[in-house]
């Protein structure tokens, strides 16, 4: 097996180790001695794909954009209209589905390094500049399939988007799951109706 290929299953394994501990601990709260503990390895090891924890958050968003990305280039690549894909792609971005792709714990830990890493801020930058520009895409090829004005589809995306954020960071403070429920639902009401979606 190439050098490469057993650099990149040894970094996998290491991020899903930091993964499940930030997730039950908290990013602030882990360290590279116990996700050496968990791998059972010494922490030299982990220090020698990941030189600090920063890089080791860092490449953490890095798999986070990843699995984001995966969700577009199912509704990319799957057969029907441009109105079928962007109608599947808006129940997904307002479903479990889509909050279970990263731990929202994990999420927001990261996110508040911003204010004190400016790699970490570039990295979020570019994962929301990501997203929306995917999302854009879609929107400007249903735009295009109904003969609507394409020009508006940067600022429907930045509006769907707004929503989705919104939403997700409100949900986390409501213990139950049928409120929940009620306003994830109700933020993708909002998403068809800016889309025109029936």
């Amino acid at each position: 097996m190439p050098l490469t290929s057993i650099t990149e299953i040894r970094k996998q394994e290491i991020l899903k180790a930091f993964y499940q501990i930030a997730m039950s601990e908290g990013v602030e709260n882990s360290s590279m001695a116990k996700i050496a503990k968990v791998l059972e390895v010494q922490p030299s090891l982990i220090v020698h794909y990941f030189k600090t924890k920063e890089d080791l958050v860092s490449a953490l968003i890095d798999y986070c954009l990843e699995r984001y990305f995966q969700i577009f280039e199912e509704e990319f690549s799957r057969p029907g209209t441009p109105s079928l894909k962007i109608k599947t792609l808006i129940e997904r971005l307002f479903s479990k589905e889509w909050n279970d792709l990263f731990d929202d714990g994990v999420f927001y830990s990261s996110y508040s390094l911003v204010f004190r890493d400016d790699n970490i801020k570039s990295k979020f930058k570019i994962l929301h500049e990501g997203l929306r520009k995917k999302l854009s895409l879609i929107i400007e090829s249903y735009l295009e399939f109904n003969n609507e004005d394409i020009s508006q589809a940067d600022e429907l995306s930045n509006q769907v988007f707004t929503l989705v954020d919104g939403s997700y960071y409100y949900i986390n403070m409501l213990s139950s799951k049928k409120e929940q429920a009620f306003h994830l639902e109700s933020a993708k009401k909002l998403a068809q109706t800016l889309l025109k979606i029936s």
